[in-house]
């Protein structure tokens, strides 16, 4: 988990202190490093708050440079298929300065430009500056995994990770957004491309966003439908035929949790001993050994508590087993909760 922040001023400046300030606000999400850019005239600048997972090095820092240095990007999430790419982009004649899935997607812009986001697997949030094409290009995820808000207001453009750092950028007032307030209310959850304050909004997921330098204006497009591709499936095959429908389901499952165990830190399993954490774990001990997995107890709550069924779990696939008593969980985590939430949030898995 890392954080990304960027802002684009119209008739102001970026305060450098200021700007540095509200990407300290994300430090939470990237304890290794930290960096900032800002171009000639100080009316732009990216930030980056640093999770290290692949290449470890101080060449997977960000915000990273092209070489032409035309591109500049930062990025939070995870490229699974980034090897495979990176052979594609070598054979074209991209030449690497690092290990990271970062340089791989920087590149794969640079060579495919938007339609990159139809040629990567990952969960991501990520935003690069072309000064070619004098634009911001912000993508998202297909499942929106990894957060995005942007604020948009009289020629300036701020996006973040979280909301927190486009409030303390916003040269506007920020106010609760009514709207998002009744949904909140009606639905338990505020809606895809809202937030709760009127004048920030998130990215959807499997959206990109195109921010034009020049004329100050937004697009966003949809790049992946999910109902669309659930349609085309010819689902009467699978449906006589339950055998096949099991082996392309262990396929797909096996090839997923493969993708996302690749890391140069050392990987763990949540596992609530639930179907889903226990399918999970059972395919990456396949092909990891020593695998942890962590399991949250609630030993006085027995309607919440599965600490036996992930217990089974972890000894049949011979887990390093760590448990976490939620009872050593004060009420005042409630306050700490809101603070990085930044907006209302009615799960009660949080």
């Amino acid at each position: 988990m890392c954080g990304i922040l960027g802002a684009s001023y119209q008739n102001h400046l970026i305060d450098k202190k200021i700007f540095n300030d509200a990407l300290n606000l994300m430090s939470h999400r990237g304890p290794d490093s930290s960096g900032i850019w800002t171009n000639d005239s100080c009316k732009d600048a990216l930030g980056f708050k640093r999770l290290s997972i692949i290449d470890l090095t101080k060449n997977g820092d960000q915000p990273l440079i092209s070489a032409c240095k035309n591109f500049k990007i930062v990025f939070n999430g995870e490229i699974y298929n980034f090897k495979s790419l990176r052979k594609t982009l070598i054979q074209k004649g991209y030449i690497f300065n690092s290990t990271s899935d970062t340089e791989v997607l920087l590149n794969a812009y640079i060579e495919w430009g938007v339609d990159c986001v139809n040629r990567i697997d990952g969960m991501f949030a990520f935003a690069i500056r072309d000064d070619l094409n004098h634009s911001i290009f912000l993508a998202r995820d297909i499942a929106g995994q990894k957060p995005l808000y942007y604020s948009h207001n009289d020629g300036s453009f701020i996006f973040a990770s979280e909301i927190k750092s486009i409030k303390m950028l916003n040269l506007n007032k920020v106010i609760v957004d009514k709207n998002s307030l009744h949904n909140y209310f009606h639905n338990g959850y505020i809606g895809r491309n809202q937030s709760i304050f009127k004048n920030i909004n998130k990215l959807p997921p499997a959206s990109f966003m195109v921010f034009n330098l020049n004329s100050r204006e937004i697009k966003v497009s949809n790049y992946y439908d999910l109902f669309e591709k659930a349609a085309n499936v010819k689902s009467s095959e699978y449906i006589s035929n339950p055998e096949k429908a099991i082996c392309s389901l262990d396929k797909l499952l096996d090839e997923s949790v493969t993708n996302s165990l690749i890391a140069d830190v050392p990987l763990g399993v949540l596992l609530s001993g639930g179907l889903d954490s226990s399918l999970i774990a059972a395919y990456a001990s396949r092909n990891k050994k020593d695998l942890k997995t962590f399991s949250v107890i609630f030993p006085n709550h027995l309607k919440y508590n599965e600490q036996s069924h992930a217990r089974k779990v972890a000894d049949f696939l011979k887990t390093d087993h760590v448990e976490i008593n939620a009872e050593a969980i004060s009420p005042e985590l409630i306050e700490n909760l809101a603070y990085f939430f930044d907006e209302p949030f009615s799960d009660l898995s949080m």
